[in-house]
């Protein structure tokens, strides 16, 4: 079957979809947009569904028709040999394989990041005007705490989760290149 790494793509950015309408009905998305401060973990879930799509569009472009023979038909026309035509290709595709894994990675750096600042938020905000023969101010610097912990973790689980599913895709389209340029 032709389409079936387009499939599979389909399958993996469905399931995204759908966990994304779980996420929402079941209020996940208030509860990570009130506790986290930063709100990186909604621009790493952005970037996800943006290079998701592209990843789908390559997927769709070279898994539906013979991309990569009409490509290196096409050099060859060139007056390229076949292995330097078999070359072109590959690199054209492994260039966008090494962006999107590029931003894969970025997403668990955004992760860190919003770790950082959460924990800086959680230990500024406990020590800050903390007097502990005040109750309500010892809870009002727990509940500040809370927020910068909530941040941490959310932005790192943001991250990780992400960085999987676009690794996943990539992997995917990364075996079925090198499997092509080889059939080609």
């Amino acid at each position: 079957m032709k389409n079936k790494l387009f499939l599979k793509w389909l399958l993996s950015f469905n399931l995204v979809l759908l966990a994304s309408v779980f996420a929402w009905i079941y209020g996940i998305f208030d509860r990570v947009y009130i506790a986290d401060i930063t709100k990186i973990s909604f621009l790493i879930y952005i970037l996800l569904i943006i290079t998701s799509v592209k990843i789908g569009i390559d997927t769709y472009k070279i898994s539906s028709t013979n991309y990569f023979k009409k490509m290196k038909n096409k050099n060859r026309q060139k007056g390229e040999t076949n292995i330097t035509a078999a070359m072109i290709v590959a690199n054209e595709y492994k260039t966008r394989q090494n962006q999107y894994d590029f931003i894969a990675n970025t997403f668990v750096k955004l992760g860190i990041i919003g770790t950082v600042i959460g924990i800086s938020w959680m230990l500024s905000s406990v020590f800050t005007g903390l007097d502990p023969s005040n109750i309500p101010s010892m809870q009002s610097s727990i509940a500040l705490m809370g927020t910068g912990l909530g941040t941490a973790l959310y932005t790192t689980g943001a991250g990780l989760i992400c960085n999987l599913i676009l690794k996943i895709q990539n992997f995917q389209l990364s075996e079925y290149i090198d499997r092509e340029i080889g059939n080609a």
